[in-house]
């Protein structure tokens, strides 16, 4: 884990765009794979992070899909159908 810090603003609070998508991030700090293989995407602010792990049958994401509107919602469906 890394502590966020050196963001312009810390506790991280806003939506930031992750492969145009709109989501909601509220955090002070992040994860740091060591495995760079597992990041299926990443969010930029100020520096990029890791928005979303994923690695056989496990997905983690550091935003917060129910805050995230139609996107979190949508994330939501395609995990409970799968």
């Amino acid at each position: 884990m890394e502590h966020a810090s050196n963001s312009p603003a810390c506790p991280h609070s806003s939506t930031v765009w992750v492969s145009r998508l709109r989501l909601y991030f509220v955090h002070s700090y992040y994860a740091r794979p060591e495995d760079s293989d597992v990041i299926a995407a990443e969010a930029d602010y100020p520096e990029p992070f890791a928005a979303v792990v994923w690695r056989d049958n496990l997905t983690a994401c550091q935003f917060h899909p129910e805050k995230s509107q139609r996107v979190g919602l949508a994330m939501y469906t395609n995990f409970v159908a799968a």
